[in-house]
């Protein structure tokens, strides 16, 4: 596809194609292993199985994630109906039972997560406008070895980041429409729809209510257009917003020995009747919910850099990468460890976290220098999106992981194709879309160079001592062997640090 075309070439249809093989393998292929469950597979899956149970309970994350774990299970049908009740009475899996299978609830996570790489491809495709960048893009996304591993997991992120895509490529395509047609009008609905499934994963794609001004600034001065394509996001937020609350209320009816968690009287009082919860109690179930999620997310520690086995880490080092978190590790023979970690490509998040820092100054060099940029509102749409999501984690004072910058990651992607697409010269050289697509190029080769070299992390390839050493090639990732000393100069400072909270001796 060329850049004043439209329409789709066979050579095009093959790019699709090879990225829709490439993510295959790197998110739905094999995606059952490990047969044993990690980092937050062991709280997701209880509540997956409640569902399953039609068993009354409150989580810290709203309904979809979970409800699509459950619907993953009760579509592959992996385990019997006593494997799946199994953990139904309790809010954290502690062993896995023999026997256990996570195929189903694994399943819309991995597939999810598989359709992403085609999406992301589209956006990429509408900003650059050729396939062949576009492809070259995708490999941000495809051959990422934290992303491989932690999307296809019985985890809350893989849903989210899909739903989030498509919100992003949705908003793409409504801000080239000036007029208020029938394609826009079903674009600003199912926008409504996919925001909503976004936060209704994690309470985080809250951020994406920032698309909306930003479709007022790009659609003015026709702000009638706006308003209309409000009204029809709006019923389409309304409509999912009430109807994944309905599916959590009318299949949480059975009150286990977790309790009532922290449900109203009025709640209570309809939880023990025989009836089903009615329609005007909804209002009062959900605001419960809410109130749950608030004080379980009170309770929850801040950040202690003084902690031996800290896994969280300050939203300012996520950019780079930093911290690794071990979810899982097996011995083999010969002082051999398998790890099965959340560490970084560094080629895909050092160039993200640069295109980032290039798209900020660009658009500062456009305010006060006066450039000229082709593609500026989209810039600022972006730049605005990923600083409003950072500037919202970093008033969070509980403790967070890595895995809390997946969305600005995917935005930083969307940034690097906006960025080459503004380079017009380097020196004395004009960079032309041949020029681009030879970068694109070598950059892709060394995205997956660099995943072929950490690839081991993601699958519990027996590593020794020294080969994982080797990989540890920045001190803040805190990327070590089991039982070594952390690298990383910043946690556990004498200067802050009491001798008796001495990680490395754990002696007072």
């Amino acid at each position: 596809m060329n850049s004043g075309s439209n329409s789709f070439r066979n050579s095009d249809w093959l790019l699709l194609g090879l990225v829709v093989v490439m993510s295959c393998f790197t998110y739905f292929y094999n995606y059952t292993q490990p047969t044993s469950l990690y980092w937050d597979e062991v709280y997701h899956v209880t509540s997956a199985q409640k569902y399953l149970n039609n068993s009354y309970f409150m989580e810290l994350h709203p309904p979809v994630g979970k409800l699509l774990l459950a619907a993953g299970e009760k579509l592959i049908d992996a385990n019997d109906d006593e494997l799946n009740r199994i953990y139904k009475d309790t809010n954290h899996v502690k062993k896995r039972v023999e026997g256990f299978s996570l195929n189903g609830y694994r399943f819309f996570p991995a597939l999810l997560s598989w359709i992403t790489a085609v999406v992301l491809f589209f956006i990429f495709l509408a900003i650059t406008r050729t396939t062949i960048l576009a492809t070259f893009f995708s490999f941000l996304y495809i051959f990422d070895t934290a992303l491989s591993v932690h999307l296809p997991g019985a985890l809350l992120e893989g849903p989210m980041i899909f739903f989030c895509s498509l919100s992003l490529l949705i908003f793409l395509h409504i801000i080239n429409i000036k007029k208020p047609n029938i394609k826009f009008k079903v674009l600003s609905f199912i926008l409504g729809i996919t925001f909503a499934l976004t936060f209704l994963t994690k309470i985080t794609g809250l951020f994406l209510l920032l698309l909306f001004p930003i479709l007022f600034i790009g659609l003015w001065p026709k702000w009638k257009v706006w308003i209309i394509g409000m009204i029809f996001a709006f019923f389409g937020f309304l409509i999912t917003f009430i109807g994944v609350w309905h599916v959590h209320i009318s299949l949480g009816t059975e009150v286990t020995n977790q309790g009532f968690y922290s449900a109203s009287a009025l709640y209570k009082e309809a939880l023990e009747s025989d009836n089903p919860i009615p329609f005007s109690l909804y209002p009062t179930a959900i605001k419960d919910h809410l109130k749950y999620s608030i004080k379980y997310n009170d309770g929850v520690p801040k950040l202690d850099m003084c902690k031996v086995h800290e896994a969280g880490s300050p939203w300012f080092y996520w950019p780079l990468g930093a911290r690794s978190i071990t979810y899982a590790k097996k011995s083999y023979a010969e002082d051999k460890v398998g790890y099965l970690m959340f560490q970084v490509n560094p080629a895909v998040w050092w160039l993200s976290a640069f295109a980032v820092l290039i798209a900020f100054s660009l658009l500062t060099c456009s305010y006060l220098l006066g450039l000229k940029l082709k593609q500026r509102f989209l810039l600022n749409s972006f730049c605005i999106l990923y600083a409003g999501y950072m500037f919202g984690i970093s008033q969070i004072d509980r403790v967070m992981y890595l895995h809390h910058y997946l969305l600005p990651l995917i935005i930083s992607f969307i940034l690097a194709a906006l960025v080459l697409n503004e380079v017009k010269q380097i020196g004395k050289w004009k960079f032309d879309h041949d020029h681009k697509v030879f970068v694109a190029l070598c950059l892709s080769i060394c995205i997956f160079a660099t995943y072929q070299f950490y690839k081991p992390l993601s699958t519990m390839r027996p590593l020794t001592k020294a080969q994982l050493e080797k990989r540890a090639i920045f001190p803040l990732w805190n990327l070590r062997c089991s039982g070594c000393k952390r690298n990383d100069p910043f946690f556990n400072p004498p200067a802050i640090c009491k001798e008796n909270q001495n990680p490395y001796t754990n002696k007072k």
